[in-house]
């Protein structure tokens, strides 16, 4: 047996409970990675071995292509969430409209009825795509998720200082040659505080931390258990 093999067999062991003890504080594991991990670690195992949760990259060509895609899409957003308070952004939001969210500064509200003062000075503004910058982007591993976060700082003509930043999730809808993105979540923190820069994810942002976590459990156990079979009975 291979130790690739072996190790595989052991993690695929390894309960989520007792991959959350390895954890650092303050890492937790969402529910959906917590199940990945602990009942099939197995195939996550084989996808960190195609760099997936390694964190490499994606080629260039794509990343750039899904930066212009997502890039429109949040465009669209302002569009619409300029043009009213409050507004309903549902349509610049993926279609699973139950896993869709939008904050300001930490307090959820409902997309039919968004408040979103930094829109609504871009628009008024006439200048969104000049103000608005991208500070950082990521595409997932796998490809079918990405986050950006752009920055806002201007005072309007009526000497208005208008100030905030966005970090926003997108999933892909349509691949091809011509994909098509939607917000899946949008987090506004009005200010000069913003986020820190999108990292680097596979299936979900924040994964790979995690994921190598448990990959060192399992090989901990491994040895563990290689070590009590070559020791010499009592």
């Amino acid at each position: 047996m291979t130790c690739r093999n072996s190790l595989a067999r052991v993690a695929k062991r390894v309960s989520a409970a007792a991959l959350a003890a390895v954890l650092p504080m303050g890492v937790a594991l969402s529910q959906n990675l917590a199940q990945t991990i602990g009942q099939d670690l197995n195939t996550m195992t084989a996808i960190s071995h195609q760099n997936c949760l390694a964190g490499v990259p994606r080629p260039r060509n794509e990343i750039d292509q899904a930066r212009i895609a997502i890039g429109a899409a949040m465009q669209a957003y302002l569009g619409v969430a300029g043009a009213a308070a409050p507004a309903d952004i549902t349509t610049a939001f993926a279609a699973k409209a139950e896993r869709n969210s939008w904050m300001k500064d930490g307090a959820a509200q409902p997309l039919t009825s968004v408040d979103d003062p930094l829109a609504r000075g871009l628009a008024a503004s006439g200048r969104a795509a000049e103000i608005l910058k991208p500070t950082s982007f990521v595409l997932a591993g796998n490809e079918k998720l990405a986050r950006g976060t752009w920055h806002a700082a201007w005072t309007s003509s009526d000497g208005t200082n208008f100030e905030g930043s966005y970090l926003a999730d997108f999933q892909r809808e349509r691949g091809g040659d011509q994909p098509i993105w939607k917000i899946k979540r949008i987090e506004l923190t009005t200010g000069a505080t913003g986020p820190g820069p999108a990292t680097q994810f596979c299936r979900e942002p924040g994964d790979i931390e995690p994921f190598n976590k448990a990959v060192q459990a399992a090989k901990v156990a491994h040895s563990a258990a290689k070590q009590a079979a070559q020791a010499p009975p009592e």
